[in-house]
Parts: structure tokens; sequence; C-alpha cells
């Protein structure tokens, strides 16, 4: 079952580190050819920048090699004990943290991440930890390097991860951890600042959410990028709602969790299935309203309708 799992989460994986690193824009260099900027109020910022520093390959691959994590136990519940062993770098995955689960009761048990935060930044991760009854594994937290590009993070300091373990049959929530934060050798100079640059789409009660470009070459189609920041104290999930491109409904996708006092980097997909079907090959006007979630789903706020052109 464990390898099982593990090839289909390989194949899904693949697919969404394809998709992701087509879609999802950050402080790292895009081909600004497929880039148009979002225009607000006839004020145009433009999130691609030709003056920005960039590392040499060389110099980041020093800093990989230099970041370090103290082996430590994580987690402990009645059933399983979690120890992070390690940090390491893969060239198709990304950062790892190498983990050895040990179960400490009579039952087989999963772990999955609920939340993988980076430097204060949430970033996707691939996390499905399965140790049987009375054994030990040795497994990993992929963090995606799609995540980790789009905010810019060369240099982890400090790792923050919600986890919870659950019934392998029944996949029933046994678990769930607490904040669980570990700190690297890099911590003390670790970058949590952000691009910011963009048009501001929405901001109220500590929710900001900027739109920094349009993606005319995204995986699933075209993307609207955005940037968003959560200084209130709740936890919540940004989605969509009512999309229309050029005055033309169009469906689409967005789904973002974003931690109190977090930052995100995220998109509306619009699928290139629906903008065929109404003739759009060009993304020059855009309306969408934003809806704010809590993390039972419950709706806290709307942003009204937010309309937008591109350059």
């Amino acid at each position: 079952m464990k390898k099982g799992t593990k090839i289909a989460l390989g194949v899904v994986g693949g697919l969404v580190i394809i998709g992701a690193v087509a879609g999802t824009g950050g402080k790292g260099d895009k081909d600004s050819s497929s880039m148009k900027d979002i225009v607000v109020d006839s004020s145009v910022v433009s999130s691609v920048s030709d003056e920005k520093d960039q590392a040499s390959s060389e110099e980041k691959d020093t800093v990989k090699e230099q970041i370090t994590l103290d082996e430590q136990v994580i987690w402990e519940t009645k059933d399983v004990r979690l120890k992070a062993k390690r940090l390491e770098y893969d060239d198709i995955w990304g950062w790892e943290i190498k983990v050895e689960a040990e179960s400490l009761s009579d039952k087989d048990i999963s772990i999955y991440a609920d939340a993988v935060i980076v430097n204060d930044f949430m970033i996707s991760d691939l996390t499905s930890i399965s140790v049987t009854a009375g054994n030990k594994t040795n497994d990993s937290i992929e963090l995606l390097s799609s995540g980790l590009e789009a905010a810019g993070i060369e240099d982890i300091g400090k790792i923050e991860l919600y986890l919870h373990t659950s019934d392998p049959d029944t996949y029933d929530v046994v678990d769930r951890s607490d904040c669980i934060t570990l700190k690297t050798s890099s911590f003390d100079s670790m970058d949590t600042s952000a691009d910011t640059d963009g048009a501001e789409l929405y901001n109220k009660d500590g929710i900001k959410i900027v739109g920094r470009y349009v993606d005319e070459d995204s995986f699933w189609g075209q993307a609207v990028l955005l940037y968003i920041e959560n200084t209130s104290d709740k936890n919540i999930i940004i989605q969509c709602d009512s999309i229309s491109v050029n005055g033309y409904t169009i469906d689409g996708i967005m789904s973002a969790s974003v931690y109190a006092g977090k930052k995100s980097f995220d998109d509306i997909t619009l699928l290139s299935s629906s903008l065929e079907e109404n003739g759009i090959t060009s993304i020059d006007n855009v309306e969408i309203e934003f809806r704010i979630l809590d993390e039972n789903y419950s709706e806290i706020a709307k942003s009204g309708k937010v309309s937008f052109s591109t350059k």
C-alpha cells in the first residue's frame, strides 16, 4: 500500500510541480513575454523587475550545502513518535525534511500535513507517511520547490508544521498537532520579506490582496497571480466568485489558505477550456469577487466586485 501510494503521489506531485512552476509567480524571474501587468484606477505596477539581483547557481548551491537542521523529536502522540533527522535538497522535489516515524501502539497510522509554512510563507508540500503497528519507517516531508521559488526563498530559516494522524483504513483524524516550529542553522539570517509589487485589489481588516500580473502561459490556461497577506488573528481561506473576462462569465479556480500572520503567493486559474468556449485569447478586462472564509468555511467577508484591466 505504501509503495502504491508513493507512486501515485509521485505522479500527482509531478503534475503539481509542473503546473505550479508554470502558474505561480513571486520574487523569482519570469518570462515577461507572457506577462501582462494589472491596471487599477489607471495605475500600472509592473511585477517583473529587471533590476533585481539574482544569486548565481554556484552561490545558491553553497547556501543549500550550509543549511542544516538538528535531529530532534518534533511530535509525539499515544500512537506515534515523529523525529526530524535532517534537511536535504533534492534536485527533483526541492527541500525535504527527512523524518523517522515510530509506531507506539498496535495500530497502523498515517501522518499528513494540514499546513507547511517556511519563513512565514504558506508553502505546498507532499506529505504522506505511513507506519505499521509496532514498527518504524524512514520517510520525508517534501517542500515543493515551486512554492519556495514563488516566495523567493533560497535560505530556509524556519519551518512551521501543522500535522495530523489518521486511521489508514477509515481516514478518520486521530490527533492534530499544535504548531511545530523547526529552526535551521539559517534562522538568524532568514529573509521573510515579500515582493509586493502590483495593484492592490483588497485591503481590509488585516487582509490584503495584491494583483501582481496575468500569466498568459499558465499550465491549466491563464492565471491572475496574487500576493496575499494576513495580519489578522484568524486563519483564513480566500476563494473567488463571479469571474468575468472581457465581459464573459468564465470558470476559474482559486482556494488559498493563509494562516494568521502569514503570507502567500497564489493564483486564480482561468481554465483554457472556458476561455476557448468564449473565444478569449487575450485577458484584457477582469471582474471578480473575493470571498473570505474562516477555517470552517463560513463566510466572514466579501470584497464586492473588483475590476481591473491589463496593460
